[in-house]
C-alpha cells in the first residue's frame, strides 16, 4: 500500500489533499486527473469525492490554506519588529521561509492560483494584495523616515516578493542553507538593496 494511505482511516481528507498537493506539483492542475490522486492512495476517485466535491476543491484547500499560513506568519513577524528596518527584515524573513519550507504547498499556490474558480480566486487574491500591501507599505515607511534609502519603494516591493517566491520553484529539502538560514541571507540581500546600513549575518551552512 502506498505510503500515504492507512488502512485503518481509510483516506482521511489531509492525506487526500497531500497526494493532490504532490500530483499538482509534478504534473501541474491540469495534467492531474482525479483518478491518479485516488490511485496514489490506493482509493477509487468515488472516495476522493465523498471528502471534495471536484478535483478544484482540492486545489483551493491547498492554496487557501497556504495563503493563510503565510498571512500569519507575516502578521507575527510585524508584531515582532523592534522598529521599521527589523519590520522589512522579519518580513522577508517569513515570506522566504515559508516558500523554502514548504516549497512544493508554495510552488502550487503561486503558479496555479489562475485555475481557481472566480470567487474562490477574488478571496486569494485579496489576501495576496494585502501581503503585497504590506510590504510596500513598510518600505514606503522605512524611506519616509530615512532609514531606507529607496527610489520606487512599489517596484522594490515587488522585487522582494517576487524573490521570495520564486524560492518555492528551485528550493529542495537538504540543500546547503536551511530554510532559517536562507531567509537570514535573503533578508541581508534585501536590506542592502533597499540602502539599509545593517550588521552582516553569519549563516552556518547545513551540517
Amino acid at each position: 500500500m502506498n505510503a500515504l494511505a492507512t488502512a485503518d482511516e481509510g483516506a482521511a481528507p489531509g492525506i487526500m489533499v497531500r497526494a493532490a498537493l504532490e500530483a499538482f506539483a509534478k504534473h501541474g492542475y491540469n495534467g492531474t486527473t482525479t483518478r491518479q490522486i485516488a490511485k496514489m492512495i490506493d482509493r477509487s476517485s468515488a472516495v476522493i469525492y465523498s471528502r471534495f466535491p471536484s478535483k478544484r476543491a482540492l486545489l483551493y484547500e491547498i492554496i487557501a490554506s497556504s495563503h493563510e499560513s503565510l498571512k500569519a506568519d507575516l502578521d507575527e513577524a510585524v508584531r515582532q519588529a523592534t522598529d521599521t528596518v527589523d519590520c522589512v527584515r522579519r518580513l522577508t524573513m517569513a515570506h522566504v521561509k515559508f516558500h523554502a519550507q514548504h516549497c512544493l504547498a508554495a510552488r502550487v499556490a503561486n503558479y496555479e492560483l489562475y485555475n481557481l474558480a472566480p470567487n474562490e480566486l477574488q478571496s486569494i487574491l485579496q489576501m495576496r494584495h494585502w501581503m503585497e500591501a504590506l510590504m510596500r507599505e513598510t518600505i514606503m515607511k522605512g524611506t519616509e523616515e530615512g532609514l531606507l534609502h529607496v527610489s520606487d519603494p512599489a517596484l522594490a516591493s515587488s522585487a522582494v516578493m517576487s524573490m521570495g517566491i520564486d524560492v518555492s520553484r528551485w528550493y529542495r529539502e537538504g540543500r546547503r542553507l536551511t530554510p532559517e538560514g536562507l531567509s537570514q541571507r535573503y533578508a541581508e540581500y534585501v536590506l542592502a538593496m533597499l540602502g539599509a546600513k545593517t550588521e552582516r549575518v553569519t549563516v552556518p551552512p547545513r551540517r
